[in-house]
């Protein structure tokens, strides 16, 4: 019989967790309390676990929680799922650790209290393992919550679900949805494999805010190519949204494409090169460091230093002379924008 949260129980004869059993309650997922389920009859499939082999059952924590249990700790259940066409034989889902701990030579336990789960898909068992994990257990290795992600993804979970279980962040989510949707899309429109090699933070962008498909390849490919950090592609990005149609905001990227060609160029070369930790090209770096430098406080510019404030305050004052100059180069050049833009 189906065991809900209105059952009553003898007190003490089951360790009773009220939040994982809600958990399973508000998902539709069947469970029952078993005092004492025969160890001989789970069994460790991959397919049921989150963890990795490696990660299972560490053995100082084995032996840790063996000697607790030989001097009468109690231990919360163990999770386990019932296969439908399998009778008294159950996959782990959660627990690995006490159920080593349990078959210790020192403690040989023959059962165990476990929550049984009912029909559930080996996708359930491990969106279980992973919010059983990430609240009681050790955490996850990063690379094991990341490998669900993704699948809690591909299977269109709700974000925020993903961020509650996973204990992400809902941004952290939001970007590895992008990034998924970049991937997906990128395999869609057989796009090289460098443009599957761009950072997280751009596959996100044009993932987010470019609909068409040819604009979204164009713009890929130019990031790409030229290795271009996000600072650089998202006012790219917002000018080509702002375009009044497909062919402008192609043209649009035509001519981004142009003006970078020396550092398409360049990337291109250090590639063929066999020099993936060369520098970016000058403009990349010059971009990068004026984001810096903006996004700072002006009192974090300040040096208070009596032994380097003079260098420091020679500095600022060439810093500032040169970037005059450079402002009156763009003002000369056809780039120029517009007083009531320079003011935004």
């Amino acid at each position: 019989m189906t065991t809900t949260l209105s059952d009553p129980l003898p007190r003490g004869s089951f360790p009773v967790d009220h939040l994982f059993e809600q958990e399973l309650v508000d998902n539709n997922i069947q469970f029952e309390r078993h005092p004492a389920l025969r160890l001989d009859n789970v069994r460790i499939t991959p397919e049921a676990q989150v963890r990795t082999g490696e990660h299972q059952a560490p053995p100082a924590r084995v032996e840790r929680y063996a000697v607790q249990m030989r001097d009468g700790s109690l231990f919360p259940a163990i999770v386990a799922a019932r296969r439908p066409d399998e009778i008294d034989l159950y996959d782990l889902v959660d627990g690995n650790t006490r159920l080593r701990a349990a078959r210790h030579k020192h403690v040989l336990r023959d059962t165990f209290p476990a929550y049984v789960l009912l029909n559930v898909t080996w996708a359930q068992c491990r969106e279980i393992g992973v919010f059983q994990n990430q609240r009681n257990g050790a955490d996850l290795d990063k690379a094991e919550v990341l490998k669900w992600v993704h699948e809690a993804l591909q299977r269109g979970m709700p974000l925020t679900r993903i961020s509650r279980i996973s204990g992400f962040s809902y941004n952290k989510v939001k970007q590895l949805n992008g990034v998924h949707d970049f991937d997906q899309r990128a395999q869609r429109l057989t796009m090289p494999e460098t443009v599957q090699e761009l950072p997280g933070g751009a596959k996100q962008l044009i993932a987010d805010e470019l609909q068409f498909d040819a604009i979204f390849k164009e713009t890929a490919q130019l990031a790409a190519d030229s290795a271009m950090p996000v600072a650089e592609l998202k006012p790219i990005v917002q000018a080509i949204k702002a375009a009044h149609s497909e062919q402008e905001a192609l043209t649009k990227l035509a001519d981004e494409r142009r003006q970078r060609q020396s550092a398409i160029d360049a990337h291109i070369q250090a590639v063929a090169d066999g020099k993936p930790g060369v520098r970016p090209p000058y403009p990349v770096q010059m971009l990068k460091h004026l984001t810096f430098l903006v996004d700072r406080d002006p009192h974090d510019l300040v040096e208070h230093s009596a032994t380097t404030r003079d260098n420091a305050f020679k500095l600022v004052e060439q810093a500032h002379r040169r970037l005059g100059e450079a402002l009156d180069l763009y003002r000369a050049s056809e780039w120029s924008v517009s007083p009531s833009q320079a003011a935004d």
